[in-house]
Formats: C-alpha cells, structure tokens, sequence
C-alpha cells in the first residue's frame, strides 16, 4: 500500500482556487471513487494559507 501526501503551494488564493476548482468540476468525486483509494481530503494549514495538503 502506497499514502502519498502532496502539499500544494500557490501564490495569493491560488492554493484555495485548486482546491475550490478541483470540487467544482467533480474531480474530486472521481478520484475517491477510483478503485483501491482509500482516502481523498484537503487540509489547510492554519499557519499557512497559501498551502493545501493533499492526503
């Protein structure tokens, strides 16, 4: 089993409008629906919010 953690880094809103985007165009579904996945969030740092982690 691979977990793969991707930490997304935009400039401005760049990383909320992937993510917002990413939603939008269903994308997201899709991908939680593939065979094998597990799991499929979006974590936004309070720290931090021009970055998304992808989990």
């Amino acid at each position: 089993m691979f977990m793969v953690h991707l930490l997304y880094i935009g400039e401005e809103i760049l990383a909320q409008l992937f993510m917002k985007e990413m939603m939008e165009f269903g994308l997201v579904d899709h991908i939680r629906q593939q065979e094998g996945n597990i799991s499929y969030a979006y974590y936004i740092p309070v720290d931090d919010p021009h970055s998304i982690l992808l989990g």
